[in-house]
């Protein structure tokens, strides 16, 4: 059985972490898993990609 993962890229202006949000989550059992990566809107332009590929290479 293979592990699905659903990918988000969330745009959210007001939060405390950074305006750009790239998020993977997946479950296993009664486990929850997360991963985010955040920017603010300086960062963004040139950390996009690295924090795209960070993102994408979350598995468990």
């Amino acid at each position: 059985m293979s592990t699905e993962y659903y990918s988000y890229l969330l745009e959210t202006p007001y939060a405390l972490t950074g305006s750009h949000n790239l998020a993977k989550a997946t479950a296993k059992g009664s486990t929850v898993v997360l991963f985010v990566a955040s920017a603010n809107d300086k960062q963004w332009p040139t950390s996009q990609q690295t924090l795209k590929a960070m993102v994408d290479s979350f598995h468990i």
